[in-house]
């Protein structure tokens, strides 16, 4: 489950390294977002899983 969660993450990264589909801060969160939605803090949450994911191999 943790493989299929990561692999669908590596896919909202942008070819700039940005993390896609990030909910703004202070935003509705039943708004569509889209793949230029990102935020600093959704880089952040990106490099901890792939820290976990690192760990489990």
């Amino acid at each position: 489950m943790a493989q299929k969660a990561w692999a669908a993450l590596t896919r909202v990264v942008s070819p700039e390294g940005r993390v896609g589909w990030v909910q703004p801060i202070g935003a509705d969160p039943r708004r569509d977002f889209s793949a230029e939605s990102w935020e600093v803090y959704g880089t952040g949450a990106f490099l901890l899983a792939g820290s976990e994911m690192a760990k489990m191999k």
